[in-house]
């Protein structure tokens, strides 16, 4: 057996609201559902205080909202077409993922992670 260990850094920070909605849809979550999710998504702003001094709001048009249970689901949604070698297994924790393969498989692909485009988390 090997394993690979892989940590998105700011992957919840990163997630693209659109990507999130268009997967939802080729997942068939339409209509009502997938509006009050891009509701969720939508119209959060920020803005940064040093001292007394307060910059614009800015739009927010990447990231899940931290601290809502909804956020890991919607995360996970961006891992649903990831590839995964056959004879593998893949074990998500938040933003945390394990690849298990059994050696062979492993021999053989050894490199496809490596090469393999973060596409399916940049929407």
């Amino acid at each position: 057996m090997t394993s690979l260990f892989i940590d998105l850094e700011g992957a919840f920070d990163s997630a693209p609201h659109d990507g999130i909605l268009r997967k939802l849809a080729t997942m068939h979550i339409t209509g009502p559902t997938l509006a009050w999710l891009q509701n969720f998504l939508s119209g959060r702003t920020f803005r940064v205080a040093v001292g007394a001094s307060t910059s614009p709001s800015q739009s927010i048009r990447r990231g899940v909202p931290q601290g809502s249970i909804l956020s890991p689901v919607l995360f996970n949604v961006l891992l649903s077409d990831l590839h995964i070698p056959p004879h593998s297994h893949l074990l998500i924790y938040a933003d945390d993922i394990t690849i298990i393969s059994r050696a062979s498989t492993q021999i053989r692909h050894k490199h496809t992670y490596r090469k393999q485009p973060l596409h399916w988390l940049t929407g």
